[in-house]
């Protein structure tokens, strides 16, 4: 056998050379392809180990973080101890008046039943935390008036003990919404500690003592806030607060302008005041970025409490219009430099517009109020006015922000109308047996007979609608009819509301439920608007107690059968 020649052999080690190529590129191809399939199972892998894994917290609240309940059983309960309480405070007048009870008695009363709603709460608190904290509530407010009847009215005890017993039920409040109940529960404590120094004034009180005492009470409710973030109890320091000073510059305000003691005293508390109301969202939003009450109170803070603070501080030292609009121009800069130091802060979101608008409606007198007597007012408000404006108009383009741009476009609008507003200066009774009583009875059970019917689902509601609208009708006149007074009106409804929501408890039906719980709201309604006045004073209380324990008993019913608003309606 001959051997091959050296073409042959090139030939063999070409082949060789486009088999190994022919292989590597295979190798490419099946590496590729290998990839591809194991991508989706790794995603898939990674998918199923996040959804495993535990969420990460961006919330750093603590679990009483207040919130508003839409649980119609809760509100339900709320308006029952709330008729209740009004009841036997009707029932104790009326008591009053008959001369059944003694003072002595009727302070002993009080407190004792104070204590049996506070007690009731505690027990309760575990599973019904709205509901104990409304009974607590009511036993802890019988408190406060019992102590403010005993000295105010009776004069039982001396201004002293009053004022310290008092005191002491405002500090078991804070320590009940602290250690056992919902935190809203403070908010009586705050409403109730400004209320006892008002109630129980006695001649020749220290400004110094009181306003001491202010801010320890706000201080409370500043530490129930903090630690649960209760929009309530915020909105009670502002409610509470903001009417104590204004009892106290009006009251200050009739001292002798040469005496400025008591007036430095005010204006250091209603400052300090304002700096918390202004500093605690603050901070609270920071740690709550998302929670939009957190940002609601936040900017109510930046934006309400200086424009309250300059009105406090005007009427307290009654300034002249040029001492005026320096306060302005001030509070409208230091918020100018607020919002421009919070312009980058992600952790507070709208605090920086919020301070804005703060500035620019602040400013907007201060310029007026400073150039009052200046025969260059228009001149300088209008200048004052366009710088503002373009300031404005600058930012917007800087931080490309439509909220500054909208700022800019509203100051520039009012800048125009008060340049024009320069251009123009400067250049039936029937009776019961009548048939169209029965007639209209008649029409009632039409309609009820329609919402039987097979047409559009729309229809037969828009007739359940009219059927109950008719009937609540119905009952009312014939009820005046036969002169049995207006306070039965709301019995009949409350009677006709509570057949609808126990038959649609028992029945499971959705829109039965919402039907009656609607007339127990009106009712609700009706008795704080209408018969508190014109029922007599002992049907009132009876009728109030009456329906009050009905609408808790239903609200608990309904806790039990549904467990939350979701399960129903």
């Amino acid at each position: 056998m001959s051997a091959p020649s050296r073409e042959e052999v090139n030939a063999i080690l070409e082949r060789l050379d486009a088999l190994e190529a022919e292989i590597q590129s295979l190798r490419q191809r099946v590496a590729a392809w290998t990839e591809e399939a194991e991508q989706p199972v790794e995603e898939h892998a990674a998918d199923t180990a996040r959804s495993a894994s535990p969420p990460q917290a961006t919330d750093t609240a603590p679990s009483h973080e207040w919130h508003v309940s839409l649980d119609p059983q809760v509100w339900l309960a709320r308006l029952g101890v709330l008729l209740i309480f009004l009841g036997m405070a009707f029932f104790f007048t009326y008591a009053v008046q008959q001369g059944w009870l003694i003072p002595v008695v009727r302070i002993i009363l009080g407190l004792t039943t104070g204590f049996v709603l506070l007690a009731l709460g505690w027990q309760r608190a575990p599973r019904h935390p709205h509901t104990a904290a409304l009974l607590a509530g009511g036993g802890l407010a019988l408190w406060y008036l019992s102590w403010f009847a005993a000295h105010a009215l009776y004069d039982l005890v001396p201004f002293a003990v009053a004022f310290g017993a008092a005191t002491l039920t405002t500090a078991l409040t804070y320590a009940l919404a602290w250690l056992r109940f919902h935190p809203s529960i403070a908010v009586l404590g705050i409403i109730g500690g400004m209320l006892t120094p008002m109630v129980l004034s006695s001649q020749g009180g220290s400004f110094f003592a009181l306003n001491a005492y202010v801010l320890l009470v706000l201080a409370g409710g500043a530490g129930i806030y903090v630690r649960s973030g209760s929009f309530a109890v915020l909105l009670a320091m502002w409610t509470a607060g903001w009417g104590m000073y204004a009892w106290q510059v009006s009251t200050v305000g009739d001292f002798p302008r040469a005496v400025v003691n008591q007036r430095l005293l005010v204006q250091f508390s209603l400052t300090a005041f304002v700096l918390q109301l202004w500093w605690l969202p603050l901070w609270r939003l920071a740690l709550t970025p998302t929670r939009r009450l957190a940002q609601l109170a936040a900017g109510a803070g930046a934006t309400i409490a200086p424009l309250l603070w300059i009105a406090q501080t005007l009427i307290l030292w009654d300034m002249s219009e040029e001492t005026a609009g320096i306060v302005f121009l001030g509070v409208a800069l230091t918020s100018a430099s607020m919002a421009w130091g919070l312009r980058d802060d992600r952790s507070r979101p709208y605090t920086a517009l919020a301070h804005g608008i703060t500035a620019m409606f602040a400013s907007l007198p201060g310029w007026a109020l400073l150039f009052n007597d200046s025969p260059f007012l228009l001149s300088i408000t209008i200048t004052a006015y366009t710088v503002q404006a373009a300031i404005l108009h600058i930012v917007a383009w800087q931080r490309r922000s439509t909220l500054v741009a909208l700022g800019a476009h509203i100051m520039t609008g009012i800048t125009a109308l008060v340049v024009w507003i320069g251009f123009i200066l400067f250049g039936t009774e029937i009776d019961a047996a009548d048939p169209e009583v029965w007639a209209s009875l008649l029409f009632i059970a039409l309609l009820v007979g329609a919402t039987r019917g097979r047409g559009n689902a729309n229809m037969r509601i828009a007739y359940e609608i009219a059927a109950h609208l008719f009937t609540l009708g119905w009952l009312a006149r014939e009820t005046l009819l036969f002169d049995w007074g207006i306070g039965s009106i709301s019995f009949l409804w409350a009677l006709v509301g509570a057949v609808e929501y126990g038959l649609a408890l028992a029945n499971r039906n959705r829109r039965l439920y919402r039907y009656g719980f609607a007339v127990l709201v009106v009712v609700g309604i009706k008795l704080l608007l209408v018969d508190m006045q014109a029922v007599s004073l002992l049907w009132r209380a009876i009728l109030f107690m009456v329906l009050g324990v009905l609408y808790v008993a239903l609200g608990v019913l309904g806790q039990r059968h549904l467990g939350s608003a979701d399960t129903m309606p």
